[in-house]
């Protein structure tokens, strides 16, 4: 992961890339890809088998980007102590919930979460950005991504 990835991006942020479309946001995944090059960028391979029932766009470009879904055995350790610490997964869900091992990874190297989730109402299941704060780690929406990478398309 080039010394530690400095962003670890959420199915959210792949699923919504539809909304960016390249003829007005020329540049846009090419950017994102060199990031994915760089290993600056990276998603736990939970995140594609949670973009796996969805094939469309989103998982095909996920699919070209495969660099980009790691998985280590310190990466698994690391989400299974979130799960421990933070009752937040959602265990009606059909598919995959990738949102412990989106958390573990970003732990390992305290790295940037990027996620179009927001914080969850009070009293309600948490969210990513509520136990991201609770790790420690930032937490951006890809638009305060986007701007923090100076990007302009």
């Amino acid at each position: 992961m080039n010394g530690g990835a400095s962003y670890v991006v959420d199915t959210s942020v792949i699923i919504d890339l539809k909304n960016y479309p390249e003829d007005v946001f020329e540049g846009l995944r090419a950017s994102l890809e060199g990031l994915i090059g760089q290993g600056s960028l990276v998603a736990p391979r939970e995140v594609l088998e949670e973009l796996k029932p969805h094939n469309d766009e989103a998982l095909k470009w996920a699919k070209r980007n495969g660099t980009m879904f790691v998985e280590t055995p310190e990466s698994i350790a690391s989400a299974k102590e979130v799960i421990a610490t933070h009752n937040f997964i959602d265990y009606t869900k059909i598919t995959p919930d990738a949102d412990p091992f989106i958390l573990g990874l970003a732990r390992l190297n305290n790295s940037t979460v990027i996620t179009q989730e927001k914080a969850a109402k009070p009293g309600c299941r948490q969210k990513i950005p509520d136990v991201a704060g609770k790790c420690g780690l930032r937490c951006l929406n890809f638009l305060d991504f986007c701007r923090e990478q100076k990007w302009k398309f």
